[in-house]
């Protein structure tokens, strides 16, 4: 079980329940649940599923893949073994920085959620592109924040933005460039944006300077301001 997230006023929480097949592929759900272990509900069975936020008291917002005939069959770890870990490489190599390509395959982009129903949808897909880790203004549920990991295509720079989901525009808030030397290892350090409950501050970790640290940034309504 990880990434254990409260709603904003306390009376939910969501999380992924996660295994590896033995395929040695990873299997993800989304689940919520009430804080005194009832009313748990299954919110996304698709096995793809990733970083995530509460958009308001009912909605959330992750990223994940919905249910396709590629993820079907990944639940069958027979099928997920001989038909599909074998190409596995070849998509690696030719679709991996191809987001839209691999995206279709894969069926992941953000999907917004309501809880406790069957109703969910991908929003966004033709702007974000790519796995970070959401935030939501308490403030204003339609400013989110998001980030990039490090790559090689980049020069290893990490990217903090700010979106507007009314206006679908994306905007970005600041670039850091992380240590080339652990990126590709246990020690990489992601961005991890998170929103203060007043709104005027936003936390990160960085990697610079062969130093693991945490950055505080004030930025109080600009941050709204800078997303227009």
């Amino acid at each position: 079980i990880e990434h254990l997230m409260l709603s904003p006023n306390n009376k939910r929480a969501a999380f992924l329940h996660r295994w590896i097949m033995k395929t040695g592929d990873m299997f993800s759900r989304l689940y919520t649940i009430n804080p005194d272990g009832s009313d748990l509900y299954l919110l996304n069975d698709s096995g793809r599923m990733s970083h995530f936020c509460w958009r308001n008291e009912s909605e959330i917002i992750g990223w994940g893949g919905l249910s396709n005939r590629i993820n079907a069959a990944r639940k069958y770890e027979n099928i997920s073994k001989y038909l599909i870990k074998p190409v596995l490489p070849l998509y690696h190599k030719l679709l991996s920085k191809r987001a839209k390509i691999s995206n279709l395959i894969s069926g992941y982009s953000y999907i917004l959620f309501q809880d406790k129903t069957n109703e969910k949808y991908k929003v966004f897909a033709n702007v974000l592109k790519y796995d970070g880790h959401p935030s939501c203004l308490r403030s204003n549920e339609d400013i989110l924040i998001t980030d990039t990991y490090p790559n090689k295509d980049e020069d290893f720079y990490q990217k903090l933005y700010i979106f507007d989901q009314r206006e679908a525009m994306m905007k970005e808030f600041i670039s850091i460039k992380h240590n080339q030397k652990f990126v590709n290892s246990a020690c990489r350090c992601d961005l991890h944006p998170k929103v203060s409950h007043d709104g005027n501050y936003i936390s990160i970790d960085t990697f610079t300077d062969n130093y693991r640290s945490m950055c505080l940034f004030e930025i109080g309504t600009e941050l709204e301001q800078n997303a227009k």
